[in-house]
């Protein structure tokens, strides 16, 4: 099931040089991403894209916010 669904999809891996906030913005407009996946730089590049993103917090990491119950 997970290979049926990888082959779907169809997911790239994109290694770019330079600084994150410039660099992956720019790879996602060049190749008109649907989707990007971003861990630890996630928040310095969320106002600059122009597809989905998907953050992924990293083991072990305690988030500062605090949620109103």
């Amino acid at each position: 099931m997970v290979q049926n669904t990888l082959n779907y999809l169809n997911p790239k891996t994109h290694l770019v040089k330079g600084a994150a906030r410039k660099q992956i913005p720019a790879l996602a407009r060049c190749i008109d991403a649907d989707l990007v996946v971003r861990g630890n730089t996630a928040e310095s590049i969320l106002n600059q894209k122009d597809c989905f993103q998907l953050a992924v917090k990293p083991l072990g990491l305690k988030t500062p916010i605090i949620l109103d119950d």
